[in-house]
């Protein structure tokens, strides 16, 4: 497909990072990977939430800055909702984060009060 990143395992080629970490984690193991089929459905929905709700916004105002347009009218309106997208995004996640160390299982340390 002509993508960075991209894996080829024995033939199997995976050219979409999530798709590469949650393939890799399951194949080798160790703290990223799911520990039962109910830790991988929540890390699968944890995934495609990160894909949908976060990445799209966080890409617009990247590219926002380098359009060189951060401190136009335009730029600022598209910046200004993006955060507001991200705000909520957040907030789901300090919710299901709120008395948890951790956003799926204990195996992985990632969002926990002393990173915070």
């Amino acid at each position: 497909m002509g993508l960075i990143p991209a894996i080829d395992d024995d033939g199997l080629v995976l050219t979409e990072s999530l798709a590469n970490n949650l393939y890799l984690a399951r194949k080798h193991g160790g703290p990223l990977a799911p520990a039962d089929v109910r830790e991988e459905g929540q890390i699968g929905n944890w995934t495609m939430w990160a894909a949908t709700e976060v990445e799209p916004y966080a890409v617009e105002i990247v590219l926002a800055y380098d359009k060189g347009i951060e401190n136009t009218p335009e730029g600022q309106t598209e910046i200004a909702a993006c955060a507001r997208a991200l705000e909520r995004a957040f907030a789901v996640l300090e919710a299901h984060l709120a008395g948890r160390d951790h956003v799926v299982g204990g195996s992985l340390y990632c969002c926990g009060p002393q990173s915070r």
